[in-house]
């Protein structure tokens, strides 16, 4: 599902008050090259073609977040290595098509 976002990570931005530039800087250098980034402290953003695809993000990301969630307090994470990530990447080029 990590795939879905862009790239091998779904990025954190760095914390800023809400509603100020420098949060719309963070979330903005934290979503390059990506459709969606965590807001440190705040929550998620999501970005799609239209806002089906904007929802559908939004959903992911959070089905994820819970995911990661339990595996951290389970103590039982699997994170893939570069090579396989990058292969997923690769794969995800064409597995919606």
């Amino acid at each position: 599902m990590v795939a879905e976002f862009g790239g091998n990570d779904i990025k954190c931005s760095k914390y800023a008050t809400f509603g100020s530039k420098k949060l719309a800087k963070n979330v903005f250098e934290a979503s390059i090259n990506r459709k969606g980034c965590i807001i440190a402290n705040h929550g998620q953003i999501c970005f799609g073609e239209d806002v089906d695809e904007a929802l559908h993000l939004s959903i992911a990301l959070e089905k994820l977040a819970k995911q990661f969630y339990f595996c951290l307090i389970t103590n039982k994470t699997k994170n893939l290595t570069k090579k396989e990530m990058s292969l997923a990447l690769k794969l995800f080029e064409t597995y919606k098509n």
